[in-house]
């Protein structure tokens, strides 16, 4: 039987919980809910891990001599028999086989942007240019923002392969790709993938329930506990703004983040989600404090649908999604004292925004709204059209 989606994915590892995993099940249940013709075509970290230490020599080595994938692929997409392909994580199981094969099929594929590896490693740039370290101290600056963290290993095993993608034209010709914000498509855009081909797709949140009132005196943090996130500058810095901060979630660094936590700091731990939407509903205001481009950061929309503003900082994709002075507050990248300063003003004003930050849920993030620019991409692939740069009518 002939399908018109299919969902692939690769599952990251439970022992490193990813945003990505929550985003694929969020689209996959939406567009189930909404009777579309559609499957979930998922591998798994774990059972690659599972496999021992042979199996994942044998996934990294197919990584960048993925001939022994074409058939196995081929023939699942044959039996499956979609009419587009809509991928989400493709390493290190699937690779950017999938779309080598999927093009040599007749198969329109989309490709969401949840991170940059297409485009950088731990130390260079890739491109359609080629692999190359940065040039000037403001690349090197860049690049730091990009990186998305691998293991020395794995990070030599991802760049090749993803310079090979790039040298056989795989990335440019990949139908389309769903970018969550503008500054996600320019960043594909100065790389090299065609203008016509990135989409304007944010991701989206299933309704809360009404938003709070923020009458909790508190501020919230709500993430991973990891270098990325920032979170050991912020509770070093926190304490000079005077004002409560409660920290939820776990990671790698919790025990040095709980040795600089004082005084007005608390560690709430990782909670149940219920638990931590009423702790967002009464919080005054949300904070985050990353120091590297965030792809889309769900916790901001989540935030908004409290009707709680944030305090984040001027930085890529968060001060897109964060209007400042209307949905919260930006603050200066790596400084403390902007920051500090920031705080004390969201503390005071965060009333004034809780409804415009419901508004902006309700205006942008909705499932029905996603629904419908799935829809309308899905629609445009399959009948043979370029999917279209922004669907912001809709």
């Amino acid at each position: 039987m002939t399908i018109d989606i299919l969902i692939t994915h690769n599952r990251y590892r439970s022992s490193s919980p990813s945003g990505e995993n929550s985003i694929v099940d969020r689209e996959t249940d939406l567009l189930r809910t909404a009777g579309a013709s559609m499957q979930l075509w998922e591998k798994n970290s774990d059972n690659l891990v599972a496999q021992g230490f042979v199996a994942r020599i044998k996934a990294a080595r197919n990584l960048i001599n993925p001939q022994g994938m074409s058939a196995v692929l081929e023939n699942e997409l044959r039996a499956r028999r979609p009419k587009v392909i809509h991928a989400h994580n493709v390493l290190p199981m699937f690779s950017y086989e999938l779309f080598r094969v999927a093009a040599r099929l007749g198969l329109p594929t989309l490709q969401t942007v949840h991170n940059f590896r297409l485009i950088s490693s731990n130390s260079h740039f890739i491109s359609e240019s080629g692999i190359r370290r940065p040039e000037s101290p403001r690349e090197r600056e860049h690049l730091k923002r990009l990186a998305p963290m691998h293991g020395r290993m794995a990070n030599w095993f991802y760049t090749r392969s993803i310079a090979q993608a790039w040298r056989d034209k795989i990335p440019q010709n990949i139908t389309g790709y769903l970018c969550g914000t503008e500054f996600q498509r320019q960043l594909l855009l100065s790389s090299g993938i065609p203008a016509e081909r990135l989409i304007l797709k944010p991701n989206f949140l299933k309704n809360p329930g009404p938003a709070g009132t923020g009458s909790g005196e508190y501020v919230v943090y709500v993430g991973r506990l990891a270098i990325e996130k920032g979170i050991l500058e912020l509770v070093m810095n926190w304490p000079r703004t005077g004002l409560p901060l409660r920290i939820i979630g776990d990671g790698p660094i919790r025990d040095k983040v709980a040795a600089l936590a004082t005084g007005n700091i608390q560690l709430m731990g990782k909670l149940e989600r219920n638990q931590t939407q009423a702790m967002v509903r009464d919080a005054r205001f949300l904070v985050m404090n990353s120091t590297w481009y965030e792809g889309f950061p769900l916790v901001l929309v989540e935030s908004m649908a409290a009707g709680t503003p944030c305090l984040v900082p001027d930085l890529g994709s968060m001060s897109e999604i964060i209007a400042n002075g209307r949905l919260g507050r930006l603050f200066k990248p790596d400084d403390p004292a902007d920051m500090v300063n920031c705080a004390g003003r969201l503390w005071d004003e965060a009333g004034t925004m809780r409804e415009a930050c419901r508004a902006e849920y309700e205006l942008k993030y909705t499932p029905e709204r996603n629904l419908r620019l799935l829809q309308t991409i899905y629609d445009n692939v399959i009948n043979g059209r370029l999917p279209g740069y922004e669907l912001s009518s809709i």
